[in-house]
């Protein structure tokens, strides 16, 4: 699903939540059994912790956590409903479709003219074009036996061409990487299990595999020792940022060491995200901060997001799953496709967020239904739970709310197609979505420009409630500035400094509430921080003459 009017994942977050409620109700009415494998037991336990941590959490989190719950549902059917060799041929089915199609639209973009960012592929970014690519493409690798015939080498030439190509132009080194760990570890099974018959070799790799979880969960942490930002332009600058964002994420971690366990809850990533980038840059220069400042668009990382939200408890039981998937995917029947899958997941996750995908997520479950045997076959009382009727209700909200979500950005994108109608679309657009920072913070903006700063502190303080940005600071400090309340102006402005100390912005504005203070020393140092960043910005000069002009009239007096 796409639409032009709303995010990439907003639409598709819907989509998952209403074929869930349907697979859910079909499910509670026929009295399907609960098949739970252990692998899917343990990613239900961290789906579950994440909606626990919501208790100490954001708000603003339950639109991503209702997707989480749709896409375990529809696992849970998938498995209820077909076993385990039929799931796996559906998967292959459905990893084609999903990356044929976008492939093709991908594709399709580039022969329109599209270049870099714009080719997306109705994923929204080329980084998540290629983590999807890239999962479906292993998944839709044909048995043997496909090969045998003309027609069966063409729609394996017709099904991985595209998605191949499309790949490409994604331009996603993340992706890359993963696919090339993926068919190593699928070569070495396939070679393991021709050279040795008796496949003790391939037991061996069996028991190895599991512990790829392991190494990718703690690659981040373990990558971000000693990062530094860099001003290159190459491939090692961008992993130098990427390790820098890593050491960011934990430095938050390390400043609240007694969140450890628990984490700081569900929604609450960006704001510690920003509080450990900013105390790390406060040790730079003016100049280096502002050009290392990573924004949370680009802060990614499954792991360490985990970790920071839901603390260790979550980021145990995320490995839990993946292990289990993996050691029950390498023995008895193997699944070389299944293995290859969760591979490439493990080693994405460590630079980017595939499970904030709902396509991917929903792949990344369902290939967790598909292996291992029901773990509690043998408790037939667990079967008569009124799991799916459970399961109704809580989807009920989570599409009450993932729909919610989807109409109120469509009202927020109508409102900047009309100008003359922007209040209105967005009191709108928050009315339908009241726990959307973005939506918030667009219409304290809106609220502003139309000189109604009353308003417009409300609803900044709203949407830095549901997730802390620095631009929700800055429009914070100018409402309450007009308000004439200059000393809380100050202080919005000094926590937005903790986030980016070398905001030009944030320290311009510094300098011009503490002039008005009647503090034109503190005012001084202020402004020299704003002109180490932009020394030739037209504004500098005339508050540095009025910030003389200050000084001597202190002077007489």
């Amino acid at each position: 699903m796409w639409d032009p009017a709303a995010t990439a994942l907003a639409p598709k977050a819907l989509a998952v939540c209403v074929l869930a409620l349907c697979g859910a109700a079909w499910c509670a009415f026929r009295g399907a059994p609960l098949v739970l494998p252990s692998p899917l037991g343990a990613a239900g336990l961290w789906v579950a912790w994440s909606c626990f941590s919501l208790l100490w959490g954001s708000p603003g989190a339950l639109v991503g956590l209702s997707f989480n719950i749709a896409a375990l549902v529809l696992a849970l059917v998938a498995r209820a409903t077909w076993s385990n060799k039929e799931l796996r041929q559906q998967l292959r089915k459905l990893a084609v479709f999903l990356g044929v199609s976008t492939a093709a639209w991908a594709l399709y973009q580039y022969a329109g003219g599209a270049r870099g960012s714009y080719i997306h592929g109705g994923l929204g970014n080329p980084n998540w074009l290629g983590l999807s690519l890239a999962l479906t493409l292993l998944l839709s690798i044909p048995q043997r036996s496909a090969l045998h015939s003309l027609r069966g080498r063409l729609a394996v030439a017709l099904s991985l061409t595209p998605q191949l190509a499309a790949l490409y132009l994604a331009q996603s080194r993340v992706a890359w990487v993963a696919l090339v760990v993926a068919l190593v570890v699928g070569l070495l099974r396939v070679s393991l299990q021709r050279l040795d018959p008796t496949r003790i070799r391939a037991a061996k790799l069996g028991r190895l595999a599991p512990h790829l979880a392991w190494l990718c969960a703690m690659t981040a942490p373990l990558g971000a020792w000693g990062a530094a930002p860099s001003a290159s332009g190459s491939w090692q600058a961008a992993l130098a940022g990427r390790r820098f964002i890593w050491r960011s994420a934990l430095e938050a971690m390390a400043q609240n060491p007694l969140k450890a366990l628990t984490g700081f809850g569900s929604g609450r990533f960006s704001e510690a995200f920003l509080e450990g980038q900013g105390a790390l840059l406060g040790e730079l220069s003016e100049r280096s901060a502002a050009r290392a400042f990573q924004a949370l668009q680009s802060a990614h990382s499954d792991w360490l997001q985990t970790f920071l939200e839901h603390g260790l408890i979550g980021w145990a039981l995320m490995v839990a799953w993946l292990w289990l998937s993996l050691r029950a995917v390498g023995t008895g029947k193997i699944w070389i496709h299944g293995e290859m899958f969760l591979a490439a997941l493990a080693v994405c996750a460590i630079a980017d967020a595939p499970l904030l995908q709902p396509g991917i997520l929903v792949l990344a479950l369902l290939v967790t239904a598909a292996i291992g045997t029901d773990a509690f076959g043998r408790i037939p009382r667990l079967r008569r739970l009124p799991i799916w009727w459970l399961a109704l209700g809580l989807l009920a909200v989570g599409t009450r709310l993932t729909a919610g979500h989807w109409l109120g950005e469509r009202a927020a994108t109508a409102a900047k197609a009309v100008p003359e109608e922007r209040l209105s679309a967005l009191a709108r657009a928050v009315k339908l979505d009241p726990y959307s920072a973005d939506t918030h913070f667009d219409f304290a903006v809106a609220l502003l420009a139309s000189d109604q700063p009353e308003r417009s502190l409300e609803h900044a303080e709203r949407s830095l409630q549901l997730s802390r940005s620095l631009g929700a600071e800055l429009i914070r400090a100018k409402a309450l500035s007009r308000l004439g309340r200059l000393k809380q102006a100050h202080v919005a402005l000094l926590s937005a400094r903790t986030i980016s100390p070398g905001s030009f912005r944030v320290n311009l504005g510094l300098a011009a509430i503490e002039l008005e203070q009647g503090e034109p020393g503190t005012a001084e140092t202020s402004l020299n921080r704003a002109a180490a960043v932009l020394p030739g910005d037209s504004r500098i000069a005339p508050l540095r003459e009025r910030i003389k002009q200050a000084k001597r009239d202190q002077e007489l007096r």
